[in-house]
């Protein structure tokens, strides 16, 4: 069980680490953007400044950072818990649930036998009463 939640940490973790990265790179374009962009309409030119630099450095970390994020991957389960035998890993809820399906499904085919039994005589009987008929006249 402690397998599945550093799965489901490492999981977790990696998928953080992504939103993180591309928050970064969001926040890093918009303020260099925006830097610029206000730079050009005050004076008519663009020079690189501290918040301009800043932002690309942020557009920076947050790619590394994505980067890191795809390339991780859970560890995989170890075999040892792949190959467990059935006995040990079923309850007896599973066990109770599984008895019930099968009482379900057996049913179902008696059912079936039987209709197909029940079809099988009144097409017997049809044939037999058409032959009747049909000797009569």
């Amino acid at each position: 069980m402690d397998h599945a939640f550093d799965r489901l940490y490492e999981t977790l973790s990696i998928i953080a680490y992504g939103l993180v990265g591309v928050s970064l790179i969001t926040v890093g374009f918009l303020a260099t953007y925006f830097n610029l962009l206000s730079q050009y309409d005050r004076v008519g030119t663009v020079t690189m400044g501290a918040i301009a630099v800043g932002g690309l450095v942020l557009c920076f970390v947050g790619f590394g950072i994505t980067y890191n994020a795809s390339r991780k991957q859970a560890r995989p389960l170890p075999e040892k818990n792949i190959h467990t035998s059935k006995a040990s890993t079923t309850s007896a809820l599973e066990n109770a649930i599984a008895v019930l399906v099968l009482d379900f499904v057996k049913e179902r085919e008696l059912d079936r036998e039987t209709k197909r039994k029940i079809e099988k005589t009144q097409d017997e009987k049809t044939e037999d009463i058409f032959q009747e008929e049909i000797n009569i006249h």
